[in-house]
């Protein structure tokens, strides 16, 4: 056999994905594994008759993993066997991490009496077990068994499922052909859907998954040499606590640097200078404007043409209603130049308090594919159109109900999600409202593509300069410039005078949400301000405190209505705002809400599994015969 028969095998086929095609490439050019292991011409008809791995998951993602295979050397003989293991993988779209698998090798052992000395060896996200003693060689059919753990594996809330996923290359290029394969893989709990692939690198040929309460067993008669096999079980969402994608840093290219007063003056220089002036832009442009000589909070008339000017007001008095004219998610962007989650809870609650949905609570169906934090659900019913809403208003009701009505909260999360709310939260904020010089979304998308390229000029001009001159760390100093541009990207979002004064009344009626007792409210008798201020309250993160109110006046026997667009398991008034009713309910509707809002899983968790090819999980096994 060629010269390839080294720890990684012989590379036929290209793995079951881009990224281990090219970490194989690279490794092999560059001399992957330093256990290269002698070329040999016998060997050819070696194979793996029995391939049983048994795979137990804790709760936090920890695959404990029990491998016993039968290798048959025939009548040539060998030192032993190998496997190839990745412990890292690449990241589609995020060149700055490496998703890891820790790797832990267990006892290795041989119930016929093969040696099982042990050397392993990791390089460029690769670990190779070599097992055997290169001063001994076995014939016939040897069994080896190999106990190891495996972290990262699990895809939590994977994209397109919402399951706790594990979609695992689980073979992958050996240079032996493996029969007889058995996989049994165990969960924290029930198992919901497995499926299995196998066959040529991007293969959708099914293999048996038989799934048995919190598990499945895999099977396949034979998966050939260079061939891989992956499978893919789920449980439901919130099984796995602590079971995140391991991230780790990539390692860039080493660059020289020459350090003396030359090139440290030059670099300080950039640094300096640079810095100086984007303090100078922050401060010009990223500065609010205000109305001069009013008070914080008004606006001129008409005709009193008051000036603006940049710099901060006055103190702002306590205000007893909210800003004019204006609605809870359009002050919580207005506060922090953004809208967030809560912002778009706020406003779904106040589109309900305005009569446009209601909201039952009801309990939470075991068989839902989405599971909500809390472990409820509600059940939201339209009562009115959104022609008169504002568009963001219209595309958080539209995004609710695309399944019609009524739904489930569960339901409709991805609608939702899909719903663009956000985006035309801030160009409410800044178009009609005028609250905002520009969009804050958009002048920090700027500020921040400009500091991108600041890094990336200062990137190749650091390995340019240090491959010719040994300049480098003049180059250092333009990175450092970048990233400077990162810090003040996010103080570059001005408002307008009027955003100014509405902030100013913001943060008034803030003041009083705050500070405001109960004995203290003044409103009419069946007057419902709990539910008219309560967005604004979620807005200003004192939610609880302004429930907490209206359950002191309930249990003092006050006339405190109880609101008709929200009903739950609650009889009467003091139940409803008691301790466990509505306040608890509140919190788990909010991170509901957030919940459909933001992707359950980021780029480095991965998608579903389910539908995929062969190879096209994470992680892989391979090797083969020395």
């Amino acid at each position: 056999m060629s010269a390839g028969r080294t720890i990684v095998g012989r590379v036929k086929r290209a793995p079951g994905t881009l990224v281990r095609a090219v970490a194989v490439l690279v490794a092999t050019l560059s001399g992957l594994l330093l256990l290269a292991l002698p070329a040999r011409a016998e060997g050819d008809n070696w194979a793996i008759t029995r391939y049983a791995m048994n795979v137990d998951l804790a709760a936090d993602g920890t695959a404990k993993i029990n491998l016993e295979f039968d290798f048959d050397f025939g009548n040539e003989e060998g030192h032993g066997p190998y496997l190839i293991l990745p412990s890292r993988q690449a990241i589609p779209g995020d060149s700055e991490h490496w998703r890891s698998f820790p790797i832990e090798i267990g006892a290795v052992t041989s119930p016929t009496g093969a040696p099982t000395k042990v050397d392993t060896e990791t390089d460029n996200g690769l670990l190779a077990v070599k097992i055997g003693d290169e001063n001994k060689e076995v014939s016939g059919l040897q069994t080896y068994r190999v106990d190891y753990t495996i972290r990262g594996l699990i895809n939590p809330r994977a994209t397109g499922s919402g399951l706790d996923e594990l979609n695992w290359n689980v073979i992958s290029n050996w240079d032996v052909p493996l029969r007889n394969i058995t996989i049994a893989v165990n969960g924290p709990a029930d198992l919901d859907r497995s499926s299995c692939v196998f066959g040529d690198p991007g293969s959708e040929q099914q293999c048996p998954a038989n799934p048995s309460g919190r598990g499945a067993t895999f099977t396949a008669a034979e998966v050939a040499e260079g061939d891989a096999m992956t499978i893919v079980a789920g449980w439901p969402g919130g099984s796995f606590v602590g079971a995140e994608p391991i991230l780790t840093q990539r390692r860039n290219l080493g660059n020289t640097f020459s350090a003396n007063p030359v090139t440290v003056g030059i670099g300080a220089a950039v640094v300096v200078l640079g810095t100086g002036g984007l303090l100078t832009l922050a401060r010009r442009r990223g500065r609010d404007e205000r109305y001069a000589g009013l008070t914080p909070g008004l606006a001129p008339t008409e005709g009193e043409g008051a000036t603006v000017r940049g710099g901060s007001g006055g103190p702002v008095a306590v205000r007893f209603t909210p800003p004019d004219d204006a609605r809870p998610g359009e002050i919580g962007a207005l506060l922090d130049e953004r809208a967030q989650p809560r912002d778009v809870t706020a406003t779904v609650i106040d589109l309900a308090v305005r009569g446009y949905l209601r909201i039952t609570e009801v309990p939470a169906d075991p068989a839902a594919k989405v599971k909500l934090p809390g472990g409820k659900d509600w059940e939201l019913e339209r009562l009115r159109d959104a022609d008169d809403l504002h568009p963001y208003e219209r595309a958080a009701l539209d995004g609710l109900f695309t399944g019609g009505t009524p739904t489930r909260m569960s339901g409709a999360a991805t609608g939702l999600r899909t719903a663009a709310v956000p985006t035309k939260l801030m160009a409410e904020v800044t178009d009609r409202r005028g609250w905002f010089a520009a969009n804050p979304d958009s002048v920090r998308a700027k500020w921040y593509g400009a500091a991108i390229l600041t890094v990336l000029v200062g990137i190749g001009a650091t390995i340019a300069l240090a491959i010719t001159v040994g300049w480098g760390i003049v180059g250092l100093g333009v990175i450092l410039l970048g990233i400077a541009g990162f810090v003040f990207a996010g103080r570059m979002p001005a408002r307008t005078a009027t955003g100014t004064a509405a902030l100013d009344q913001a943060k008034g009626f803030r003041l009083y949400l705050e500070t405001a007792e109960a004995d203290q409210l003044r409103f009419e008798e069946g007057e419902d301000l709990f539910s008219r201020y309560l967005p604004y309250a979620i807005v200003f993160g004192v939610a609880e405190r302004w429930a907490k109110i209206f359950a002191d006046l309930a249990a003092r026997g006050h006339d405190v209505p109880e609101p008709t667009w929200y009903s739950g398991p609650y009889l009467g008034v003091a139940a409803f705002y008691g301790a466990g009713g509505f306040t608890s309910s509140l919190d788990s509707f909010s991170s509901a809400t957030s919940a459909a809002m933001t992707a359950s899983t980021a780029g480095s968790g991965g998608g579903s599994g389910f539908g995929g090819g062969a190879g096209g999980g994470v992680g892989g096994g391979g090797g083969g015969g020395w």
